[in-house]
């Protein structure tokens, strides 16, 4: 077990181990990682990446998600940030 360090997602505070990786998160969140894109401090995290990401303090993450449905206006993909 590492230590307990201070990230932010998507705008809320919280800790997480020093060993966490974007995995870890992704599954602490009950998402599914290949429809999540995963922002880390400005940088996009390719997929074959979030087992191997390791976590540090003060990191910033963004958890999106793609949400199909029905027609978009204006053709725009529909995109929602997940946790609050």
């Amino acid at each position: 077990m590492g230590a307990i360090i201070t990230i932010t997602i998507n705008g809320t505070q919280t800790t997480a181990s020093s060993t966490d990786s974007i995995l870890n998160i992704i599954n602490q969140y009950k998402l599914n990682p290949s429809s999540v894109i995963v922002e880390l401090n400005e940088h996009i995290i390719k997929k074959n990446d979030y087992e191997t990401t390791k976590l540090n303090e003060n990191d910033r993450i963004e958890l999106i998600r793609y949400i199909g449905g029905g027609a978009c206006q204006n053709n725009e993909s529909t995109i929602s940030k997940t946790i609050k």
